[in-house]
């Protein structure tokens, strides 16, 4: 080529394009921070809390509304 060529290099992104990307990258870090937050807190109270099943607590529920019509911990004893 002739020492005069210029080369064509890409097109230049438009000012609304790279705010969208922006914001996009923003909302990422966002919620990987958040995920981040939650996760470390739940390994500091790991030892803290007790073990709970999940499959437990559904049936509790349903045993709860299905019986009495109302949902809470119905094995201990009310006060007052």
């Amino acid at each position: 080529m002739a020492s005069g060529s210029r080369e064509v290099g890409p097109a230049p992104r438009s000012l609304a394009y790279r705010v969208a990307r922006l914001l996009d990258r923003i909302l990422i870090l966002a919620i990987v921070s958040g995920c981040v937050i939650v996760l470390q807190k739940s390994f500091h109270f790991i030892n803290a809390t007790p073990f709970l099943n999940v499959d437990d607590s559904i049936a509790n529920v349903a045993v709860s509304l299905a019986e009495h019509g109302r949902y809470g911990f119905l094995s201990s004893p009310t006060q007052g």
